[in-house]
């Protein structure tokens, strides 16, 4: 068997590179040519294809921003064009192609075509990228919330500081404040939002299981996620509620009982949710004390300045009851789940430095 003349070598050598699609066309787009590569890879066969526009292997945004042609044109400038984009398949899939095209001899004769399929490489390069870009967005989330929950704690020493007489009294005080965040932080441990029922139920089961059995404490609404740095203010404020229902309220007296629930509601046309908390089966004295202590301190004024917050502390003949409404951001209640807004006005340094305390 002698050598194969010039044309057959090139015949078996444009057949036999199956992992290539190797294609040609005139110089106005019109294929001429279509190796198995290109049947395989695209999924058209050569008699479907030749003296069809090379534009149906395009994706329908590239089509229409004409970039079949401007390869040409830069591939008859420059001898070449690059070529790294998604493609087109007969059944309608996309696949990511590296390709070059080149034209024959000069481009009044038409182009050539190449291209390998990287779909795979181009994915795995894309969820490299993705990941990258998470751990930036974590890394300055954390650094954001290290510093935020650093200047939280120092206002919350400053505060007890201001409401104690001993250093003993102050440690017990100081420890329990910090037992309550850190049970928020670790529903936030993986950057996720935080369930309002479950921020509920740990801050009462802290306390006793028995507070959320049913009997004794009701917790109701609708699911709600909340921007972490909001839940862990709006959980502060709960525990102050549960230590005083503890110890003075409706899980002091034998026939006390609590409800939490809460509904979101509309207000000017934007979305508000609204808890209360309302013990019962407390009677309450006559005189209600008129000392302003912590609890009531975070729930009037921290509570306001940092969320945009109205709230209402009242003490009723049967026990107390604490409303908190604050505004949500309608697109964030998609899906059944809300998302605290950030307040429009600038966050205290602490809880120790907000103006109005």
């Amino acid at each position: 068997m002698g050598l194969p003349t010039t044309n057959e070598l090139l015949r078996l050598i444009f057949e036999s590179a199956h992992d290539f699609a190797i294609l040609s066309m005139d110089p106005h787009g019109l294929v001429t040519s279509w190796n198995s590569g290109a049947e395989r890879l695209i999924g058209w066969r050569a008699d479907e294809i030749v003296g069809k526009s090379v534009d149906i292997i395009f994706t329908p945004e590239d089509q229409a921003a004409g970039v079949s042609k401007q390869e040409r044109m830069i591939a008859a400038k420059t001898a070449r064009a690059a070529d790294d984009r998604w493609h087109r398949r007969k059944d309608g899939g996309r696949f990511w192609a590296s390709g070059l095209m080149m034209p024959l001899e000069d481009a009044q004769r038409g182009f050539v075509k190449i291209l390998r399929d990287r779909t795979e490489q181009h994915l795995m390069e894309e969820r490299l990228r993705a990941s990258e870009e998470r751990q930036k967005v974590l890394i300055a989330e954390l650094k954001h919330r290290t510093g935020n929950l650093l200047t939280l704690t120092l206002g919350i020493a400053a505060q007890t500081l201001r409401r104690v007489s001993t250093l003993e009294e102050f440690g017990q005080e100081f420890q329990r404040r910090i037992h309550a965040l850190a049970r928020v932080q670790v529903l936030t441990s993986d950057y996720a939002n935080v369930d309002l029922r479950r921020m509920v139920t740990n801050e009462l089961e802290a306390y006793d299981s028995r507070f959320t059995d049913g009997r004794r404490a009701r917790v109701e609404g609708p699911e709600l996620r909340l921007w972490p740095e909001a839940a862990q203010i709006l959980g502060l404020a709960l525990h102050e509620l549960t230590t005083n229902a503890a110890k003075h309220g409706a899980f002091a007296v034998d026939n006390g009982g609590l409800r939490v629930h809460w509904t979101i509601e509309e207000r000017e046309n934007k979305p508000w949710v609204v808890l209360v908390w309302k013990e019962t089966g407390v009677p309450l004295p006559a005189q209600v004390p008129a000392r302003r202590g912590y609890g009531r301190e975070l729930i009037e004024h921290a509570l306001q300045y940092q969320l945009g917050a109205e709230t209402q502390l009242m003490f009723e003949p049967d026990g107390a009851r604490c409303t908190i409404a604050v505004p949500l951001e309608r697109t964030d209640l998609r899906d059944g789940e809300g998302q605290l807004m950030k307040p429009a006005t600038k966050p205290c340094r602490g809880l120790g430095h907000c103006p109005e305390y």
